[in-house]
């Protein structure tokens, strides 16, 4: 995805519109590739703000994520905001600094390629814990049954150190007919107000 900005340079304050869609390679991300489903587009505009160029717009795509409950395979659309400050420098040094610690990104000659940042704020955007619905139930800890397809037929799991609660809340309730509210004096009694 690569913006031509030969013209846009001459002049501070012009902007151009861009629209891109492009076939991308997977996406990388802390668990490995995370696969996409058709190209990746992009739409905005870039701004000759007379020092540099800004891009802003949004960045789609279908990514191919598989549920934290279930594990299920599901694909989820994603969107992601661009706006980017690019300054001319060279793009093999990494990002800029200026003096206030805002980072900026780099590029070279007439073009401005977007595809890093593209592909930097969709992963960004990516749900930290996938669920293939917010509704799913997941598997079942025991014998590993898609909860989803129906109930299995293992027995609820009790934590030993909480079974005596459970005979605990059997016993019937014990009623203190002396005890009407009032607290160790009787009944709670209305006060008189002064007239």
């Amino acid at each position: 995805m690569k913006i031509d900005v030969s013209e846009l340079k001459q002049k501070a304050g012009a902007v151009q519109h861009f629209s891109f869609t492009e076939p991308f390679p997977p996406l990388e991300g802390e668990e490995g590739p995370i696969d996409l489903k058709g190209p990746v587009s992009a739409e905005g505009e870039a701004y000759n703000s007379g020092s540099s160029v800004v891009v802003r717009g949004t960045a789609r795509a279908r990514v191919v994520l598989t549920c934290g409950r279930c594990a299920k395979v599901f694909e989820h659309p994603v969107q992601a905001a661009l706006q980017v400050e690019f300054v001319p420098g060279r793009t093999d040094g990494g990002p800029i600094e200026d003096d206030e610690g805002q980072e900026r990104a780099p590029y070279e000659g007439e073009e401005i390629n977007l595809d890093d940042e593209v592909r930097q704020r969709l992963l960004l955007a990516l749900p930290m814990k996938p669920l293939c619905s917010a509704d799913c139930k997941g598997l079942c800890p025991t014998c590993g049954k898609d909860l989803n397809e129906g109930p299995c037929e293992c027995k609820p799991q009790v934590d030993v150190r909480l079974a005596g609660l459970a005979d605990f809340f059997k016993q019937p309730a014990v009623n203190n007919p002396d005890d009407r509210g009032g607290g160790n004096d009787g009944p709670a009694k209305k006060k008189d107000l002064p007239r």
